[in-house]
């Protein structure tokens, strides 16, 4: 690559391997079935904790537009449990309330 030639900077926050992270730990730590629509709000708490009265801070700094990250957050949430799914660490099941991801035991 020339030295004229410009380069995108690699993303730091709220990637698909970050977030998949977090919800397996989530999903692991309370042994428990989830929907997707849960578990974009698992993620939004975990990341924006300090938000909460009382909360740990915060894991991402507080940007202007966060509270919009709640309802875009669907795609990146998806894209991290399909990760996680595709390297074995979690599973899919069918239950009566919907598709539920669980943690390999």
């Amino acid at each position: 690559m020339s030295s004229g030639e410009a380069t995108s900077p690699a993303r730091l926050f709220n990637t698909p391997l970050e977030c998949g992270f977090r919800l397996l730990f989530v999903l692991d730590a309370g042994k428990i079935e989830s929907d997707l629509q849960r578990l974009i709000s698992f993620d939004y708490l975990l990341v924006h904790s300090g938000d909460v009265d009382g909360g740990p801070p915060s894991l991402h700094p507080a940007g202007p537009f966060r509270g919009a990250e709640f309802l875009v957050k669907r795609d990146l949430v998806r894209a991290g449990l399909d990760f996680m799914f595709s390297r074995e660490l979690l599973d899919k099941r069918h239950s009566p309330s919907g598709i539920v991801r669980l943690t390999r035991s």
